[in-house]
């Protein structure tokens, strides 16, 4: 019977870590809103999909891990092409928001009777907090979201397109005992903005708005990643060093354009590592010969970075609370 290399092995560990994760995020009654999973969904799709993937290529596994249909594989990789929305140049951002933000306003408006239209008494987006910390908002949804739209979401597709990641899940082994600690101290809360209720960033689409979503972006990797989930786990570093990553590219641009100087170590910006952080092919960077075996990440952070996994993630959770500090300094948040 053929079995797993040291690299597969290293890669299993964290595909059942993320799996792990996913479960304990589902079945948690803490989080009360579908607001969490909605901002959940870029990293949803890179984990589902990047599984998916990866168990086609290593046939001698353990479980039976279904493949996608064609409509399934449309479906992830949309999702997973989703957390790349910060890759894409400011202007396009700025293009992408205000477009979404104007369908919005235009749904919302719809709905009211023609005096509150005109006097625009209602509101144009919602916000989701966590501990009080802006950590997402709908109008951003609505790029995260396949075949979103306002008068309409086909929940019988989302719910026929989710149930192979459930079905992943359980043939990995993931279980109900599996479902990790989180901080029940953390509260969960949703607010609406526009016509009576202002919004701290203003009730018309500026570039703020981009800012406040790149905001809401990190935020969410603080607190309803970070902070929420007890436990350290190697899905933490994943999906925080994405969006570091790409927000590092960013900067210059948006700096450019706003005459503004945000800024971010650069020295944990690596592209290898960023491939691995993305997909599960641990064995691009680290030989059978240099796998850590007594380390969850075989020893990737300490080829790369000359550091512990644990160090790094936490020195990529600190940079983005820098970000995120400077980001609500220029919105007076």
């Amino acid at each position: 019977m053929n079995t797993l290399t040291k690299t597969e092995q290293a890669a299993y560990s964290l595909i059942k870590a993320d799996l792990q994760f996913l479960l304990t995020v589902i079945r948690n009654e803490t989080i009360s809103s579908p607001s969490y999973l909605v901002a959940l969904l870029p990293y949803i799709g890179m984990i589902i999909d990047g599984c998916e993937s990866w168990s086609q290529k290593v046939k001698w596994l353990p479980s039976d891990v279904p493949s996608f249909t064609e409509e399934e594989k449309q479906f992830y990789t949309e999702l997973r092409h989703t957390i790349k929305l910060w890759e894409t140049s400011f202007s396009n951002l700025v293009g992408l928001l205000n477009q979404k933000y104007n369908e919005s306003e235009i749904y919302f408006s719809g709905l009211c009777k023609p005096i509150a239209k005109r006097m625009k008494w209602y509101d144009v987006f919602g916000v989701y907090l966590i501990d009080g910390i802006f950590c997402d908002n709908t109008v951003l949804d609505t790029l995260f979201v396949p075949r979103y739209h306002f008068n309409h979401i086909d929940g019988a597709y989302l719910r026929a397109m989710t149930e192979v990641g459930g079905k992943i899940i359980t043939r990995f082994g993931i279980t109900e005992a599996h479902v990790s600690p989180v901080n029940c101290s953390i509260s969960f809360d949703t607010k609406d903005f526009g016509g009576f209720t202002q919004s701290p960033i203003g009730n018309k689409f500026t570039e703020k708005f981009v800012l406040f979503s790149m905001l809401c972006a990190i935020n969410f990797i603080l607190y309803g990643i970070d902070k929420y989930i007890a436990a350290e786990t190697t899905t933490k570093l994943r999906l925080a060093y994405i969006q570091y990553y790409y927000l590092a590219q960013q900067l210059p641009a948006l700096n450019s354009e706003l005459g503004t100087s945000f800024h971010i170590d650069l020295h944990w910006v690596n592209t290898q590592f960023r491939n691995c952080m993305a997909h599960y092919g641990l064995g691009s960077v680290l030989a059978q010969d240099d796998i850590i075996e007594t380390d969850s990440f075989g020893g990737l952070t300490e080829k790369l970075f000359y550091q512990t996994w644990v160090a790094v993630k936490d020195s990529i959770i600190d940079e983005l609370h820098k970000l995120s500090e400077q980001f609500s300094t220029y919105l007076k948040l």
